[in-house]
């Protein structure tokens, strides 16, 4: 579990990242490579960590990632809920997924879902928790 200013980014190791359902992880160059769970919509990772001020603003959560083959989808899943309370996807390619959790979201985690028919493969490069960006 991390902590932090709400105003300070905080990156979260890969090492934090875990495996889930039949989701597979290892290292290729630094980075995680993320082999999913092969049935569609299953989690096939996670990583768990607290967002500071979540009680009184949202909070910007910033991932990195190459997806390899597949489709996946990037969200802060609130359990107690039984629900993503914000979830992105990204098709082939390099993505910077970026997910604004809603202030007064209570727990959860960072969660990796695969949403394709068959095995999707990503590479995790980064996770970090940013300021949200101002107000255009």
């Amino acid at each position: 579990m991390i902590n932090g200013d709400p105003t300070t980014p905080i990156v979260i190791p890969l090492t934090d990242v875990y495996a889930s359902q039949k989701g597979e992880l290892s290292w290729q160059d630094k980075k995680l490579l993320l082999t999913c769970d092969p049935h569609q919509y299953h989690f096939s990772a996670a990583a768990q960590f607290q967002l500071a001020g979540i009680s009184e603003r949202s909070r910007r959560i910033e991932v990195a990632l190459t997806v390899l083959s597949g489709r996946i989808a990037v969200g802060w899943y609130v359990r107690d809920a039984h629900e993503f309370a914000v979830k992105e996807s990204a098709g082939r390619g390099k993505h910077i997924v970026d997910l604004i959790v809603p202030a007064g979201t209570r727990g959860g985690q960072l969660i990796f879902q695969n949403e394709a028919a068959s095995a999707s493969r990503v590479l995790i490069e980064a996770i970090a928790i940013l300021p949200n960006r101002p107000a255009a």
